[in-house]
């Protein structure tokens, strides 16, 4: 040691022989590499005093507590009398050296993540650290990537061991007359020993070590660690999280430590989750440009973590939300935001607006803050609802097939006109035909199964298109079809719990079946006699097509009119 109190011997196993260029490629080296398992250095040394008359009486005093981290001087001697001094100094630092926290705390099973561990440490060690090493190790259980149990696998590396060792005597091995110590490999030891360390013998100058004490020369006892090589800098230590091969599933959770030496962990891990996510579902992909769409997401190997988060990533820039976690569903949630949070604060113009209304927005889900999963997309829709309009003659004369058929195609929109004069007629024509199927849709009541139109513009194409019915607070639902960007087709649904009579129902749409217009739309129901014949039906809309009349009395069970 460096205070002069630190001396002990320990034998030198065997000497690897190999063969390397020089720098300038030259000439071929010829290296040994003697190895050795440092001894225990203790912190509080014990002086036994001789038991011969008075002395006996006096009790062993304790030396001092040697400090660590120390440097200490290496030599090697083949014939147990002359030593030769290696020219790089050896550190013997405090097993008490250990992971005060860890960021992130969880990632994939590919790997790659930058782990960030905080550490308190002499800052004398850093430039000791060669062999900086992060590990991995599964907890509980047997070796996931092996397959083996822990027993076994050692015996295994002790027999690789066996036959790669060499037999060669150390102390018949003479030193050359121009051989010196070069390197020490790892570069320092913890005070408890153990390390294993080597020397390797240079014999011509200028020529770089090896390291022999790659885990590929089975000379590492890993004990099923996965390990990563590592930086230390201003405190903290840092790596990339190596990649699993073979994992179980049902055990993800795995011990992480440092080893400063290559060889050696503190003995005091600390918790890291590696997890593997698939997404297998995300919806509804698309919302109104209020927000508060509630987005769903499905996937297998999902579990709450603390840095769960969904990113939005559109043409302005990104904005980051918090994620919800649904432990009956194991699933992740979130609300969409409303389309002006993409900017910030700021105004933007018409044209920004209607370009990130007509974007598809990326979304993506992280569980630690790092590694970003795509989900899927995203769109905004701004839907604006016209006015009602039914179509009683729909498929009159065709086959009960044919009709279910015509239903569900979809309407192309005719070409507007280029002329002035021919838009000016269509305009006119369009003006005539809705005031005339206003006057029929206020005025007429109609019973479940009657066609009719939601009319207006910016009508989302999709499948999930739901029309809800009110009637004094409760809602009737029924399935919306798609026609063009201007027109939705309906079925009145059959509300048999509400009383025969007439009623205003208040009539809102949903393209993602969560939220609706709020258009403020009526809809004149009429609850009808469920014992009367279809053909009493029938004569009773023939009268009631009669006697129709604006206005009229007020219906029974109708909501005050909205403004």
């Amino acid at each position: 040691g460096e205070k002069g109190n630190l001396r002990q011997e320990v034998e030198g196993k065997y000497i690897q022989q190999s063969y390397v260029e020089s720098k300038d490629g030259s000439d071929e080296v010829y290296l040994q590499s003697i190895f050795c398992k440092t001894p225990q250095f203790e912190e509080e040394e014990v002086v036994k005093e001789p038991k011969e008359g008075k002395e006996a009486e006096k009790k062993e005093e304790p030396r001092p507590k040697e400090k660590f981290p120390q440097k200490c001087k290496v030599s090697i001697t083949l014939d147990g009398q002359h030593y030769i001094d290696c020219d790089q100094d050896f550190l013997i630092y405090p097993s008490g050296i250990r992971i005060n926290n860890a960021q992130p705390k969880c990632g994939p099973v590919v790997g790659g993540t930058t782990l960030s561990l905080l550490v308190d440490m002499d800052p004398s060690i850093s430039s000791y650290l060669f062999n900086l090493c992060v590990g991995f190790q599964a907890r509980p259980g047997t070796n996931p990537t092996l397959g083996k149990s822990k027993k076994g696998t050692q015996e295994d590396k002790k027999g690789a061991q066996e036959d790669k060792k060499e037999d060669l005597d150390v102390s018949k091995q003479p030193l050359r007359k121009n051989s010196r110590m070069g390197t020490i490999t790892p570069g320092g030891s913890r005070f408890g020993g153990g390390t294993q360390t080597s020397g390797n013998i240079q014999f011509q100058n200028g020529t770089s070590p090896i390291n022999p004490l790659e885990p590929s020369e089975g000379q590492l006892d890993l004990d099923f660690w996965h390990c990563a090589t590592a930086t230390f800098e201003a405190g903290k230590i840092s790596c990339h999280i190596p990649k699993l091969f073979k994992f179980d599933p049902e055990n993800l959770q795995y011990n992480v430590d440092i080893a400063l030496n290559g060889q050696q962990f503190s003995g005091y891990p600390m918790i890291f989750r590696y997890y593997d996510i698939a997404i297998t579902d995300a919806y509804p992909k698309f919302g109104p440009v209020e927000g508060g769409t509630t987005i769903t997401v499905k996937g297998t190997g999902f579990y709450d973590s603390g840095g769960k988060k969904f990113k939005f990533e559109t043409t302005n820039g990104e904005r980051e939300m918090s994620a919800a976690w649904d432990r009956k569903e194991k699933c992740f949630t979130c609300k969409t935001p409303p389309i002006s949070w993409y900017f910030q604060g700021k105004s933007p113009s018409n044209s920004l607006l209607q370009k990130t209304k007509e974007s598809q927005i990326k979304l993506s889900l992280t569980l630690n803050g790092h590694d970003w999963i795509f989900v899927g997309y995203f769109e905004y829709y701004d839907p604006i609802v016209d006015r009602l309009a039914y179509d009683l003659a729909f498929g009159e004369g065709l086959p009960e097939a044919e009709i279910a058929k015509k239903w569900i195609e979809e309407e192309v929109l005719p070409p507007v006109p280029t002329d002035p004069e021919e838009l000016k007629n269509l305009q006119a024509e369009e003006q005539k035909r809705a005031a005339e199927e206003n006057e029929e849709f206020s005025t007429l009541y109609r019973r479940s199964g009657t066609r009719f139109y939601i009319l207006g513009k910016n009508f989302k194409k999709c499948s999930t298109i739901k029309i809800r019915f009110m009637h004094e607070g409760k809602a009737y639902f029924a399935d919306g079809v798609y026609k063009n960007e201007k027109k939705v087709g309906c079925i009145i649904p059959d509300m048999a719990d509400i009383p025969v009579g007439e009623y205003k129902l208040f009539v809102d749409i949903s393209f993602n079946g969560q939220q609706f217009s709020n258009s403020g739309k009526v809809l004149l129901y009429q609850s009808h006699d469920r014992t009367l014949s279809p053909e009493e039906l029938k004569k009773q809309d023939e009268a009631m097509s009669k006697d129709k009349k604006k206005g009229g009395a007020p219906a029974k069970g109708a909501p005050p009119a909205k403004k």
